[in-house]
């Protein structure tokens, strides 16, 4: 028998628990009950995957040959991020393979206190779904270029617009998230210092502590026809030794490296003009991770600022800083496929994100800030002259000129 491996989050804290695949809603349910001690009318369920709900013309504990054939009164299943309505009619028996749940998946369980009383076993249902109801609204989990496409968004049209999408943000967000249906769409920021492209990205793809630049060098020395001394800017040895510094920046070789090792579409979003510069586009990849990039921060001597995004179902902290001490319940990569496109509705709840930090000016202008080199005490105008000094001297310490 196949089982399914399911971690269950509830305000008494996370449980994992196994079920079998061809199990029913209605022992999902249950489970999710003894775990959480939540009734069964008062459960509103997330999963980290695929998508369901329920309208309260279920009853649970009804036998297959008692219960009405179809669930009635299913004006409540949502399906997708964020959800939407879907024509469904499911039987009772509905079993957890049919719903797509899979082993892995990570299901949030909040109490519905406002809730009225399911009807009783025996009897007939008849509350609205407006009073009563349980939901599983999911959301899907989780050749190179050197070159990003500049990528132009545009919601299908079944999805949700960008001015439904995000709501305004709370003030304590302080620009950091916006609110979306479902959570939170928030901007995990990590240190000011040359190696934030590689924290951002580790946080969004390897959290298992890969190492990056090493993984960067490796792919280099073994592609030396794609990467090669006229598509990286030096000889490859040298951009390979260069790279393997600590003090050194990454940008838009990396992000087409990592897009294509990790077979996942990587969207910049430019603070300054909301430009959107993804990496890996057209390639296939079913899933999108999403950067914010806010020039270099000089003051702080760092190179290019990144930071990473991800969905929460929960509002975030001020106390949620770098190193984020529990990230497991974030939706870290967003779905792209044929039958559903979250990355592109995720980008445009993203744009506000980046909206909101551009009206704060959280951005440094690139093209026309005034560096010092620290090393040699070189004036140095604009992020393209940074770069061109570092790729000729080695230099990479540089703070603001003061005159």
């Amino acid at each position: 028998m196949t089982t399914i491996a399911l971690r269950i989050r509830g305000p008494n804290g996370a449980h994992s628990v196994s079920v079998p695949a061809e199990a029913s809603l209605e022992h999902l349910m249950q489970k999710v009950t003894e775990t959480t001690s939540i009734p069964l009318h008062q459960q509103e369920c997330k999963s980290s995957l695929s998508s369901y709900a329920f309208g309260s013309g279920w009853t649970p504990g009804l036998r297959s040959d008692s219960a009405p054939e179809r669930i009635a009164n299913l004006n409540g299943v949502r399906t997708g991020f964020p959800p939407k309505p879907i024509p469904t009619s499911s039987p009772s028996t509905t079993t957890l393979s049919q719903l797509g749940l899979r082993s892995g998946e990570s299901i949030q369980v909040t109490a519905n206190t406002s809730a009225a009383e399911t009807a009783s076993p025996g009897s007939a249902a008849s509350t609205s779904v407006g009073n009563t109801s349980t939901h599983l609204d999911a959301i899907a989990s989780s050749s190179t270029s050197p070159l990003a496409t500049n990528h132009r968004v545009s919601p299908t049209a079944a999805s949700t617009s960008a001015s439904t999408l995000a709501k305004p943000t709370s003030s304590a967000g302080a620009g950091r998230y916006v609110q979306v249906d479902g959570g939170y769409l928030c901007l995990r920021t990590v240190p000011d210092d040359n190696s934030c492209l590689f924290r951002a990205v580790g946080l969004l793809l390897a959290p298992e502590k890969v190492d990056l630049r090493q993984l960067v060098a490796e792919v280099i020395r073994n592609n030396p026809e794609t990467w090669s001394e006229a598509v990286l800017g030096q000889p490859q040895e040298s951009y390979i030794n260069t790279i393997l510094k600590p003090n050194s920046w990454g940008g838009a070789i990396e992000l087409a490296i990592f897009a294509s090792y990790f077979n996942t579409a990587i969207a910049s979003i430019d603070v300054k003009t909301g430009r959107v510069d993804e990496f890996g586009e057209g390639e296939g990849y079913e899933n999108a991770a999403v950067l914010v990039y806010s020039g270099i921060r000089p003051f702080f001597r760092g190179g290019p600022d990144y930071d990473a995004v991800t969905f929460s179902y929960a509002e975030p902290s001020s106390a949620d800083v770098y190193p984020f001490p529990n990230l497991d319940f974030d939706t870290r990569l967003f779905s792209r496929t044929s039958e559903y496109d979250q990355a592109s509705l995720m980008l445009i709840a993203a744009q506000e994100l980046v909206t909101a930090l551009r009206k704060t000016h959280q951005f440094t202008d690139a093209a026309t800030f005034t560096l010092k080199c620290e090393q040699c005490g070189k004036a140095i105008v604009g992020e393209k002259e940074a770069r061109a000094h570092a790729s000729e001297t080695g230099h990479v310490k540089f703070g603001e000129y003061d005159g």
